[in-house]
């Protein structure tokens, strides 16, 4: 009787929802990026409202108060469709 010698170990082909993706190297590069990314913006707004809870960022422009007659320039603009939206208010 012949046999072939096993090229391939059974484990390699065991299938489990929790390893399978981990062994595939581009899946971990991107959840390390995704955690990274959200450590390196989380570290400038900690909390609600900014690092000081008053909703100014540190290094705020100071706008001007006063507004041409003709009102600001106008940047950019888009067609809108039909939709629904909500208002926030506070003083």
């Amino acid at each position: 009787i012949l046999t072939t010698p096993h090229r391939f170990s059974t484990r390699a082909f065991k299938f489990s929802i929790y390893s399978t993706s981990w062994h595939y190297p581009p899946a971990k590069m991107k959840l390390f990026l995704l955690i990274l990314s959200t450590l390196s913006a989380w570290s400038d707004w900690s909390q609600w409202r900014g690092p000081k809870g008053n909703g100014n960022f540190d290094h705020e422009i100071h706008w001007s108060h006063k507004w041409p007659v003709s009102g600001p320039k106008k940047l950019w603009s888009t067609k809108v469709h039909i939709g629904y939206s909500g208002i926030a208010v506070s003083e």
